[in-house]
């Protein structure tokens, strides 16, 4: 096999052909057709082949799971087989079970895989927030967590599922305390800090601190929405203030 293979390298190069060049086409018409199984198997290097599989497998699901399965299940050990199986998880939309089963055989990405699972699974309850209430949707969070990935450690996951979802609410919408119904102010001021959080992280790329951009004695809503971070409602005025107060005293 490494004869044939040196041979066909000999006979590449003298015919004045790249092989790195060749894996890279290969890897792209691979792509192009996810469903031959054999197209990835032609690229020659490993590391290529392996990532080419991955994605590959991972594409496949969306139409045939089970064959993109044992296509995984096949693959040598490492991390592409790794990321075929946390992509896997994440095209068929896994929680439950079946999450626990895919995302076991994750390896490196097993708790990245859970992480995906568990969101997906307590998307219905944080969508509902508004009309069942806060506590509520953290209490029926908290045993989604508890049924995914144990009771350890489940009520601050199931907090930090919340307070995200919060964050992540009407983005371009000035944050509002109603949101939160009747979770405490303490549960609400961390969904506000969470929102500014990654603003600054978007608005102010490579800067750690770059919410310090509204630092004032008072941060208003306007002068944060001035500097391109996230305004809030005046029902929230009292908790933003204290995040403010918080932040740019650091």
């Amino acid at each position: 096999m490494a004869r044939a293979l040196f041979a066909h390298l000999l006979l590449l190069a003298a015919c004045g052909v790249d092989p790195a060049v060749e894996d890279a086409r290969r890897y792209r018409a691979a792509l192009l057709r996810p469903e031959d199984a054999e197209a990835c198997a032609r690229i020659e290097g490993a590391a290529l082949r392996g990532e080419c599989e991955a994605l590959a497998h991972g594409a496949r699901a969306a139409t045939n799971p089970a064959a993109a399965e044992a296509g995984c299940a096949a693959m040598a050990p490492g991390p592409w087989r790794d990321e075929c199986f946390f992509l896997l998880a994440d095209t068929v939309g896994a929680h439950d079970a079946e999450a626990q089963r895919l995302c076991a055989e994750a390896g490196r990405y097993r708790s990245q895989c859970a992480g995906h699972a568990l969101s997906r699974a307590v998307a219905g309850d944080l969508a509902a927030l508004e009309a069942v209430g806060g506590q509520e949707t953290l209490r029926r969070v908290e045993a989604v967590v508890v049924a995914q990935i144990g009771a350890a450690g489940a009520p601050s996951r199931a907090e930090g599922l919340v307070v995200a979802a919060l964050a992540r609410r009407s983005p371009e919408a000035p944050f509002a305390r109603a949101w939160c119904s009747d979770l405490p102010d303490s549960t609400c001021a961390a969904a506000y800090e969470e929102r500014v959080r990654e603003a600054a992280r978007v608005a102010y790329p490579g800067e750690a601190e770059g919410w310090r951009a509204a630092c004032a004695s008072t941060v208003s809503a306007a002068r944060a929405a001035q500097v391109g971070l996230p305004a809030y409602e005046e029902d929230a005025a009292a908790l933003a203030i204290g995040v403010w107060q918080r932040l740019c005293r650091r």
